[in-house]
C-alpha cells in the first residue's frame, strides 16, 4: 500500500501566521503524519505534485520526489524495477533556491544511499511496490475527477 493524502481537517493556523494541513503517508504497514505548511502551495497544488510525482515513476523514471512541505521536506522514492524504496529527505538552501517554487524535482535528488555519509549508519528506508505506486495513480486520478464534478 502506499498513500500520501491530506485529510478532511480544517486547516490550522499556526503561531507564525500561516496554515498548515494535516496529511498522512502510508508506506505498507508504516503510516506517519504531517503538517503542510499552506504559505508557498494550496492543498491543490500539493495534490497536483504527488500525482505528478507518481505518474514519473509509472512512466519510468528511477525517482522522484512527493514534497510534504513545499521546497524543504519530501519523501523520495527509487524505483529498481517492481520494487520502490522510500526515503524522508530535506532541501537544503543549498540544494535549490527555496524562493522558486518546484513541483517534482527529479534532478535535485541525488543517487540512493542506504547507509549515512557521517557516521555510516543505515537510512531509514521503506520499501512498497510499483503495483502500490500504480494504485495511488488510479485512486488520485478518481479524487482528482470527483472534485470537478458537479454534484
Amino acid at each position: 500500500m502506499f498513500d500520501i493524502s491530506f485529510g478532511d481537517e480544517a486547516p490550522q493556523l499556526q503561531d507564525e501566521g500561516y496554515a498548515t494541513q494535516l496529511g498522512e503517508i502510508v508506506l505498507g504497514d508504516y503510516r506517519d503524519t504531517f503538517l503542510a505548511p499552506l504559505d508557498q502551495w494550496s492543498v491543490t497544488e500539493y495534490r497536483k505534485s504527488w500525482l505528478e510525482a507518481a505518474e514519473q515513476l509509472v512512466a519510468g523514471a528511477d525517482r522522484s520526489g512527493f514534497f510534504t512541505q513545499a521546497n524543504w521536506m519530501r519523501w523520495v522514492l527509487y524505483r529498481e524495477g517492481e520494487k520502490v524504496f522510500v526515503q524522508e529527505h530535506i532541501l537544503f538552501e543549498l540544494d535549490v533556491d527555496t524562493h522558486v517554487l518546484i513541483k517534482t524535482p527529479a534532478h535535485l535528488i541525488r543517487d540512493r544511499r542506504t547507509t549515512d555519509d557521517d557516521d555510516g549508519e543505515a537510512v531509514s528506508e521503506w520499501e512498497i511496490t510499483m503495483a502500490a505506486v500504480r494504485d495511488f495513480v488510479a485512486r488520485a486520478k478518481s479524487r482528482e475527477l470527483e472534485a470537478r464534478t458537479p454534484s
